[in-house]
């Protein structure tokens, strides 16, 4: 879905519950579940977590990471998604705090 807001299309996040809501390139919100040097990980609802490995963070503009604290909304894309996997894996890319 996407939707106008001042005058530009924006796309409206997912709010997945079920790792078979979700697909590659589909722009989903969460909350960030912990940040480590390696990525963040990332919770949607029910018990769906991904993480944005620390490569796909985009840059903060002195050239570090943005930062990322637990707890913190969210909104990243899916990049891959193996449900073949127990537990699924769900990569993400493109982080982005809300507000």
């Amino acid at each position: 879905r996407s939707g106008k807001k001042n005058g530009k299309n924006e796309e409206t996040p997912a709010l997945p519950s079920t790792y078979a809501e979700m697909h590659p390139g589909q722009l989903v919100a969460g909350f960030v579940l912990k940040a480590e040097a390696y990525g963040v990980v990332v919770r949607f609802r029910g018990d769906v977590t991904g993480l944005c490995p620390a490569r796909s963070l985009p840059p903060h503009p002195q050239g570090k990471s943005v930062s990322f604290e637990s707890g913190d909304s969210i909104e990243c894309r899916v990049s891959k998604i193996d449900v073949s996997k127990q537990p699924p894996r769900l990569l993400l890319s493109g982080a982005t705090t809300t507000t």
